[in-house]
């Protein structure tokens, strides 16, 4: 149902009926390829580390933008996750959609680069220590 537009009547049939719960949290990362097969590498903090996530784990992509990477970038896409199998897994899918926000915000790699990152935290009105931190 993602992309459906609703008038608030409907908005409130869907929520009521529970038709909009997603089992687990989207995964918002940049990606490259792989060197392991049926994988996709994914980093949620720049391209220094990169975990490589089969396939068949992941329901659907969808590019949302570009980031830049010292003098490279790759594509920024948000990943939905088929749902887990096990309590533990769902657990931490659970605490890493809850971590989603500070690793898509403005002191992410998102951010075209550390100089427009820190502006970003600054302007939110966070201590240049944080700032940085939050950049890192």
């Amino acid at each position: 149902m993602e992309g459906k537009k609703y008038s608030g009547g409907e908005l409130a049939r869907a929520l009521q009926q529970e038709l909009l719960q997603r089992p687990s949290p989207d995964i918002i990362g940049i990606v490259k390829k792989s060197d392991r097969e049926d994988h996709v590498a994914l980093s949620l903090n720049g391209c220094r580390h990169w975990l490589h996530i089969p396939t068949n784990m992941i329901m659907d992509a969808e590019q949302i933008g570009f980031s830049r990477c010292g003098d490279h970038g790759h594509p920024l896409m948000k990943l939905s996750m088929e749902e887990p199998k096990s309590s533990e897994a769902r657990v931490f899918l659970a605490l890493l959609g809850q971590l989603q926000p500070r690793l898509t915000g403005p002191g992410s790699f998102a951010a075209q680069s550390f100089g427009d990152c820190y502006k970003g935290w600054r302007d939110k009105g966070f201590s240049r220590l944080t700032s940085v931190i939050n950049c890192l």
